[in-house]
């Protein structure tokens, strides 16, 4: 998780003092002249403490900072970049279905690398609700922007450990969205008897996109060839997102198989509701 940040509020006075520690207005005067030094550009160690530049957005650092009304900054805060600890927990699955599920990530240059690592997150979770086996849910991936990356196949791993693990290695490659190259690659190279494609058992494409596709006419051709043999469910995320072209790369019915989300905040709020759909 990011560090904790002190959100804007009247009551910047008592949210300062709290943070180092002190719980009077009387004594955080006191040391206010030493602290406004902060926003002046006093590091305390910090290369990235510097006055609040409206230019700089938060995702540019590597500590979590805001600055308060008054331009009086919050002590920093380190924090990792990418959190592992809350979502590679495995727990038991409760989805009680039984296919060959292939995870096709968008990580185009639009995505960035925060989001990209909420997307695994996301991955994760899913994965964590399903029952991992033999005789159960095998897994893929493959992530996609100028070129298509294949990350592991059907046959792969054969645990939910491994496949955790093995999602949280993924390296973000940004570039284009060429999602009709990645729509071909899972029908011609994924859901294949040689990388684990089994008989009898249903094959499901799940695809994350923050945007449209460089060549829109070759993606709806794609993504109806990929849907002759798995069913298609497609997320987009964001203001960039093309929805008819979500809808032509889903599976029909839309209302169930096409997931429209403001932000990659919310993909662990439909998380539940992914795995219903494939089970």
């Amino acid at each position: 998780m990011p560090g904790i940040i002190v959100p804007y509020e009247k009551h910047y006075y008592a949210k300062g003092a709290a943070i180092i520690g002190i719980n009077t207005l009387k004594y955080f005067k006191l040391i206010y002249p030493f602290l406004h030094k902060v926003c002046d550009g006093l590091g305390f160690g910090f290369p990235a403490i510097g006055k609040r530049d409206s230019e700089i957005s938060l995702e540019s650092r590597d500590i979590s900072i805001t600055c308060c009304k008054m331009d009086l900054c919050n002590m920093p805060v380190m924090s990792t970049t990418f959190p592992t600890t809350s979502t590679t927990t495995v727990h038991s699955g409760h989805g009680h279905c039984r296919s060959d599920i292939l995870f096709i990530l968008d990580d185009s240059g639009s995505v960035g690398t925060l989001n990209f690592h909420q997307m695994l997150n996301f991955v994760v979770s899913v994965i964590n609700g399903l029952n991992i086996g033999i005789s159960e849910n095998h897994v893929a991936m493959i992530t996609f922007s100028s070129q298509t990356h294949l990350e592991w196949n059907l046959n792969t791993y054969g645990d939910k450990q491994a496949l955790v693990n093995a999602t949280l290695r993924i390296r973000y490659v940004p570039g284009t969205t060429q999602t009709s190259q990645a729509l071909h690659y899972a029908r011609t190279n994924v859901f294949t008897p040689g990388a684990g494609d089994r008989q009898g058992f249903p094959n499901v494409a799940i695809i994350l996109t923050d945007g449209q596709s460089t060549n829109p006419s070759q993606t709806a051709t794609t993504a109806a060839a990929l849907q002759q043999v798995a069913k298609v469910i497609a997320i987009g995320i964001g203001t960039s997102t093309d929805t008819n072209e979500l809808h032509v790369i889903a599976t029909d019915p839309d209302q169930q198989n096409v997931f429209l989300l403001r932000d990659f905040h919310e993909l662990q709020n439909v998380v539940a509701k992914v795995i219903s759909v494939l089970c």
